[in-house]
């Protein structure tokens, strides 16, 4: 198994830390499924690179065999919630993607750096409709 990553990453309006599965719009807390944080830390440990379908599938769903419209569904997902249109994650067609947004790594000493979420605020989850062999998830 790989060692933990215990970077922050910030890219244009956002922080993404790993430890504790967090993406922040600013203040804001953005919502994603585990799945799509596990695609977005993905491509952006990845930043500038071509990835291959071949390799996320492998990444997020190994051992299992999934057709790739569940990656293109993740990655719509995740460029809806980024409010992307290739500002963010740039599609090779027939090979794979590419996070194109400049990305600095913040080397974390601890969890003092993200503002805590107030246990008082509730925040609305969407159900998220997944497709996966011909059978539909509701998250």
């Amino acid at each position: 198994m790989s060692k933990p990553d215990n970077n922050l990453y910030e890219f244009g309006a956002f922080r993404l830390d790993p430890p504790q599965r967090l993406l922040l719009r600013g203040e804001e807390h953005v919502h994603l499924p585990p799945m799509v944080f596990d695609l977005l830390l993905f491509l952006v440990q990845r930043s500038g690179q071509l990835v291959k379908k071949e390799e996320i599938i492998n990444h997020l769903w190994p051992n299992t065999n999934v057709e790739e419209g569940n990656l293109t569904n993740n990655i719509s997902i995740l460029r809806k919630e980024l409010g992307d249109t290739e500002k963010y994650i740039e599609t090779i067609p027939k090979h794979g993607y590419r996070f194109v947004a400049n990305v600095r790594v913040v080397h974390a000493v601890g969890a003092a750096h993200i503002p805590e979420t107030p246990q008082a605020q509730v925040y609305p989850r969407k159900r998220q409709r997944f497709y996966c062999s011909r059978q539909v998830f509701w998250c």
